[in-house]
């Protein structure tokens, strides 16, 4: 699926999810989601859409050292901090 409309889609379902107040359905798609099995810009617009309400999502940081040990083996170190720069949120 194209990148676009692919994020387009996933921010709709994730403003579906923190407008009801569901965070598990969030966070429990945080969890399952494999950045090695994603495109590189649907992590980090996942990221970008989850920033906001990180403190309401317990796997949003294991989501985002995942995604930055993978962006590390395909990217390089430097990159990702580059890539990841403002997303980490701690």
């Amino acid at each position: 699926m194209d990148p676009v409309m692919k994020l387009d889609e996933l921010y709709n379902q994730y403003d579906d999810w923190f407008f009801a107040g569901d965070f598990a359905a969030a966070d429990n798609e945080l969890a399952k989601t494999d950045p090695a099995a994603i495109q590189p810009e649907i992590s980090v617009g996942v990221l970008t859409i989850t920033g906001v309400w990180k403190k309401n999502l317990q796997n949003r940081q294991d989501f985002f050292d995942r995604t930055r040990d993978h962006f590390i083996k395909l990217f390089g170190e430097t990159r990702t901090n580059k890539i990841l720069h403002g997303l980490d949120f701690k």
